[in-house]
């Protein structure tokens, strides 16, 4: 892996470039957690609040016992809530990606994020095959679901309404 510690540097240089809408990561996160040492988030506080910014955060569970199992590298939830808490502090609009939709308490995930994000996208887990031993193991299996899936999404769109995509 490749940590791009001069990315501020290379968008100021490029971003006139650019007009329309770009994405600095689209599938995946690119802010990987060996790159926590470089204190990458402090990014943002060089670009500025701007017109038009907007970040998208993953969030796929809102329970850390979860994450640790599934994501174990990966920033905690209260980290990644923080992180849209001040970048909405900020003026940055923020959407969050739930996707993989992973075990969680839909209700609460969506009322802890009611006021800091914008909009929601959610993704079903599209490699159930892989994980089914683990969801059986913790007694997730519902979460593996199309049915399961339906009702996160309608439990979100009772908070977010026509902001979430799927």
């Amino acid at each position: 892996m490749w940590v791009k510690t001069n990315l501020p540097e290379i968008l100021d240089y490029q971003l006139h470039k650019v007009s329309g809408r770009f994405f600095l990561s689209s599938v995946c996160d690119p802010y990987q957690h060996v790159e926590k040492s470089y204190q990458i988030l402090a990014d943002f506080e060089r670009f500025g609040v701007a017109e038009g910014y907007k970040v998208v955060i993953s969030i796929t569970t809102d329970l850390d016992n979860v994450r640790k199992i599934l994501e174990p590298a990966a920033s905690s939830i209260e980290e990644r809530i923080d992180v849209v808490r001040t970048l909405k502090k900020n003026g940055i609009s923020v959407g969050v990606f739930v996707g993989p939709v992973l075990p969680m308490k839909p209700r609460k995930l969506t009322e802890r994020l009611a006021t800091f994000a914008e909009t929601v996208t959610l993704d079903k887990l599209n490699y159930s095959w892989l994980v089914k031993d683990i969801y059986r193991k913790y007694g997730w299996e519902e979460w593996l679901t199309e049915e399961k899936f339906a009702e996160t999404v309608d439990q979100f769109k009772e908070v977010f309404g026509n902001t979430v995509a799927v």
